[in-house]
């Protein structure tokens, strides 16, 4: 998610992203942290030890 929020800042460096405007870059970017938490909420439940996994809710926090 750190590069879906701070990534688009350099945006601007690339031949692809110097004329992009505002809801492009938004659009990226959410879609980014969108495919990042698809996989992170079902990777989460399956590691909590109350659905079988091998982690605490402190230790999924941690991670």
């Amino acid at each position: 998610m750190t590069f879906a929020w701070y990534g688009h800042l350099k945006f601007k460096d690339y031949d692809w992203g110097k004329n992009l405007g505002l809801i492009s870059v938004i659009l990226i970017s959410w879609g980014l942290a969108f495919s990042e938490y698809v996989f992170q909420v079902p990777a989460n439940r399956a590691g909590f030890k109350g659905d079988g996994g091998p982690y605490t809710l402190v230790q999924l926090k941690t991670i």
